[in-house]
């Protein structure tokens, strides 16, 4: 089945339908929320936690990180050494390319519509809307592009863990899995920035997207994209992308201003997307991947986890935000593995914690929080 993404030129006016070979405009995402609890998931199981978050009324406005309106930054990175990618040159502004000043994201908003007509939560829509680079006066009438999705449960599974919705820490994977690719997206609900007061009044999460690819010959590939967004929660109710694209912004324009209050001086002024140095001049990540070699303690009490080593591992992108992402494949048996970790530390860095979501090519994902001391 494909999954038709309607996409238009707010003022251009223009309307075009791309169309992938992911899932569909027909059914939605489930989610079953859960308690903290390391877990495994084979297709056809149901997750069996200990404990389920109580049922929510017909209509939830979110769960978790999931559900409202999500303003933020997007940037797209290369697996093979994790540098920023820069904007294609067809969304730029002729101005900037002879300049030279292409710039490396972009503004986005995400409208997430969810329903709950049982135990289940649905996600039924998720509208994105991206603001184009503009120059001089076209910051004043920004032109964004709106992208509407909804997905086939047949194709996609939306699992969380690692405690309650609505507080941190709180994971979200979503999969969508066909003969020629798979697509994968995590989403860790992460801490408000420290020091910045207007930031902890708004949840914050993190997106990363993953497409992995069957080659002619049966065997796997990692994609040449990774995609990452740092969002801030702006209302707990969709606004299905009609803050960036109602009738205020198309009868006066929606301008540079609006958009960067909306997404916050900690986000859109701060060192997100960083894969060098900070601007304090201290390196990204506070941890050496060396740290993360050795064994780690599960945080649901399940005892020590003995993580592979980064030998093991074919690609491995380290990415901002205390993202790592690492891949290996079999050729001969047609096998493949991708773990998704953020690392954080805690006690001045004496103890490190992951968040890993882990996926392989016989339809098994492994979710774990674990800490090393």
């Amino acid at each position: 089945m494909a999954m038709a993404l309607a996409t238009t030129s707010m003022r251009g006016l223009q309307l075009f339908t791309a169309c992938s070979s992911l899932s569909t405009l027909s059914s939605a995402y489930f989610i079953s929320a859960v308690k903290r609890r390391a877990f495994r998931m084979s297709r056809g199981a149901s997750v069996t936690p200990a404990e389920h978050v109580e049922s929510r009324s017909s209509q939830p406005a979110t769960a978790g990180p999931l559900g409202g309106d999500w303003v933020g930054l997007m940037a797209t990175f290369s697996p093979s050494n994790g540098r920023l990618v820069p904007v294609p040159d067809h969304l730029v502004p002729e101005s900037m390319l002879e300049w030279g000043d292409v710039p490396t994201r972009l503004e986005t908003l995400t409208s997430e519509d969810l329903s709950s007509p049982g135990e289940e939560t649905v996600l039924q829509q998720r509208v994105t809307m991206t603001v184009l680079p503009e120059v001089g006066c076209g910051v004043d009438n920004l032109e964004v592009t709106k992208k509407i999705e909804a997905f086939s449960a047949q194709h996609a599974r939306v699992s969380g863990a690692w405690g309650e919705p609505n507080t941190a820490p709180f994971a979200l994977s979503i999969e969508q899995r066909t003969e020629k690719l798979s697509a994968f997206e995590v989403i860790f609900e992460v801490e408000p920035e420290a020091g910045d007061e207007e930031s902890k009044t708004h949840k914050r999460r993190l997106r990363i997207t993953i497409i992995v690819e069957v080659d002619g010959d049966g065997s796997y590939s990692l994609s040449k994209l990774i995609n990452m967004y740092v969002e801030r929660q702006s209302t707990i109710q969709s606004t299905q992308g009609m803050a960036w694209s109602g009738p205020a912004s198309n009868s006066g324009g929606l301008d540079a201003r609006s958009v960067t209050q909306a997404i916050g001086r900690d986000i859109i002024g701060g060192d997100t997307f960083s894969v060098k140095r900070l601007k304090s001049g201290e390196d990204v990540w506070g941890i050496d991947l060396d740290e993360l070699e050795g064994t780690w303690e599960s945080e649901d009490g399940g005892g020590a986890v003995l993580q592979r080593c980064k030998a093991y591992f074919d690609e491995s992108s380290r990415l901002p935000q205390n993202v790592l992402v690492r891949f290996v494949k079999n050729d001969a048996n047609k096998t493949f593995e991708l773990e998704v970790s953020l690392v954080e530390s805690r006690d001045e860095g004496k103890t490190h914690t992951r968040r890993v979501v882990s996926f392989d090519s016989s339809d098994r994902m492994f979710k774990l929080e674990a800490k090393k001391s």
